[in-house]
C-alpha cells in the first residue's frame, strides 16, 4: 500500500432553510453507508475552490461558481489504511436540486436540518464537529447568494 497524504476537499451546502446537503455513500468504495457532503479529491493544479465547484458539479449537478465557495478550515483525517487532509468549504444557496449522478457512490441526496444532523458520518465530518459546532459555525454565514436548480 502506498504511503501518501491525499488532499480532499468538502463542500457543505446551505440551503434558506437552515439545512445542509449530505449524500449517503454506497457500494464497495470509500465510506459506503455513511453520510457526507459533497467532495471529492483536489486534482493536480486546483484551488479548494475550483474543487468544491467540480465535485459539487459531478455529484449532484448543481452549478456553483468559485467565488460562491468560502473556505472554512481543515481537518487532518487518517483511519488507520488512509489518511486525508480536509479543506471543509460552505456555499449558501436559496434552493438548488441535487441530483444522484454517481449513483455507484452515492445511493441518495437529501436536505438535512443543520441541527440534527445523522450519527453515521463520515470521519471528516466527525472531526470537524469536534472542532466546531457546525451549526453555529453556519450560522454566521448568513449570505445566500445563488439560485441554483
Amino acid at each position: 500500500m502506498e504511503q501518501l497524504v491525499k488532499v480532499g476537499v468538502g463542500l457543505i451546502i446551505l440551503n434558506a432553510n437552515n439545512q445542509v446537503l449530505m449524500g449517503l455513500r454506497t457500494g464497495d468504495g470509500y465510506g459506503s453507508g455513511l453520510w457526507g457532503f459533497v467532495g471529492g479529491k483536489m486534482e493536480f493544479g486546483e484551488s479548494f475552490e475550483q474543487t468544491a465547484v467540480r465535485e459539487c458539479f459531478e455529484e449532484t449537478g448543481i452549478k456553483l461558481l468559485p467565488e460562491q465557495i468560502k473556505v472554512l478550515d481543515v481537518t487532518n483525517d487518517f483511519d488507520g489504511i488512509s489518511h486525508y487532509v480536509t479543506i471543509f468549504t460552505v456555499a449558501c444557496v436559496h434552493r438548488a436540486t441535487a441530483c444522484v449522478i454517481e449513483p455507484d457512490k452515492c445511493l441518495k441526496w437529501e436536505w438535512k436540518d443543520i441541527n440534527k444532523l445523522p450519527d453515521n458520518l463520515l470521519l471528516p465530518i466527525i472531526n470537524f464537529q469536534k472542532k466546531y459546532d457546525i451549526a453555529h459555525l453556519i450560522g454566521k454565514i448568513t449570505n445566500v447568494t445563488n439560485d441554483s436548480k
